[in-house]
């Protein structure tokens, strides 16, 4: 039911949810194969993009490439075909390659060399600890995809 509500907005919220069924399928290893992610779309009603007309699970393939496990970030891009408004690769592209660990999410040291990155000002730390507790909607002192897609204001928060 949860499911059903989120899929008429693609916001916070929904990539919330989608990031707890997730974790709640992966466990402490963070990732799925393949299959798994497949089945776990198909199981949330996430089958075709595209009008209907391509299988989700080829796009899916298309962005993991050879990998054998799908991690959130993959995940969610997937789910973001099947609605009215997905999200740009470079998104997740630029997200997979700031996580220096891979773990999913990003910490202090990492938004850093983002922020770097981004931009030719010069950030100090304190502005990495006001940019992260800006962001950080769970405080767990680290920006997840969710949370980086609302910072960014690809997603925003349900009222």
């Amino acid at each position: 039911e949860d499911l059903r509500k989120v899929r008429e907005k693609f916001d916070f919220n929904a990539v919330k949810l989608y990031q707890e069924y997730f974790y709640k399928e992966s466990g402490e290893q963070r990732y799925l194969t393949f299959k798994q992610a497949t089945d776990l779309l198909t199981r949330m009603d996430f089958k075709y993009y595209g009008d209907g007309r391509f299988p989700l699970s080829h796009y899916l393939r298309e962005i993991i490439g050879n990998s054998p496990v799908v991690n959130f970030v993959n995940f969610v891009q997937a789910i973001s075909m099947c609605v009215s408004r997905p999200i740009p690769l470079g998104y997740k592209e630029g997200f997979e390659e700031m996580d220096l660990d891979s773990n999913g999410k990003l910490d202090a040291k990492e938004v850093f060399n983002m922020m770097r990155q981004a931009s030719d000002s010069c950030y100090s730390w304190a502005d990495v600890e006001d940019f992260l507790a800006a962001v950080d909607v769970d405080q767990d002192g680290k920006m997840d995809y969710a949370e980086m897609l609302r910072a960014f204001h690809f997603t925003e928060t349900s009222g």
